[in-house]
């Protein structure tokens, strides 16, 4: 699956796990659950949150520590190279950003509600929202239809899988017989070259 990627930049810390899903719950009006993973490796805190009707339908939210990226670079790249990086990250001031991930074939109703949250809470978008998009997303929502968005979304990735699990073989096949039929072509043009 193709990782999704999204993230907001704050000018000072970031907000809180708490912060961030009860923005949230304030757009759409769904309980949202979250399960906090604590500090991690290069991370200040990581979490996966969903929302309670839709528990299986997770995004991974977490903001990066620059004490354990300075230290990390530190090791990786010498201290040298470090201390370069460290200098362009303060020369943006004491900011943090916040990163969602999730995959394509989930239902993404709930990145998008992230992405908003964050936003709402001060946060600059990597990739801000057509104001069409905003306003689709900046409503309330009932869990019977995020419970229909993401069988929906399930039975379009079912069928996409399914489509790519025919197609496969033919792609194969067709790519053998090119390369057969090309072979004897390439061979005469390699023994001319060498001629």
């Amino acid at each position: 699956m193709t990782l999704v990627v999204a993230n907001a930049t704050f000018a000072g810390p970031a907000p809180s796990l708490a912060e961030i899903c009860a923005e949230i719950e304030k757009i759409c009006g769904q309980p949202v659950i979250a399960k906090d993973h604590g500090e991690h490796e290069l991370r200040e805190w990581s979490a996966d949150i969903a929302f309670a009707c839709t528990p299986n339908n997770t995004i991974e939210i977490y903001v990066f520590s620059p004490e354990k990226l300075a230290a990390f670079n530190a090791d990786f790249f010498g201290e040298l190279m470090a201390a370069a990086r460290l200098k362009k990250l303060n020369d943006n001031g004491p900011s943090r950003t916040v990163n969602l991930r999730g995959y394509l074939g989930q239902e993404l109703t709930l990145l998008g509600m992230a992405e908003l949250a964050l936003e709402n809470l001060s946060g600059k978008l990597q990739f801000p929202f057509s104001s069409e998009r905003r306003a689709e997303l900046n409503q309330p929502i009932t869990a019977k239809e995020l419970v229909s968005r993401r069988r929906r979304a399930g039975r379009q990735s079912s069928m996409t899988n399914l489509v790519l699990a025919f197609a496969l073989p033919i792609v194969v096949i067709w790519s053998i017989a090119v390369a057969l039929i090309r072979l004897p072509f390439n061979l005469w043009r390699a023994w001319r070259m060498l001629s």
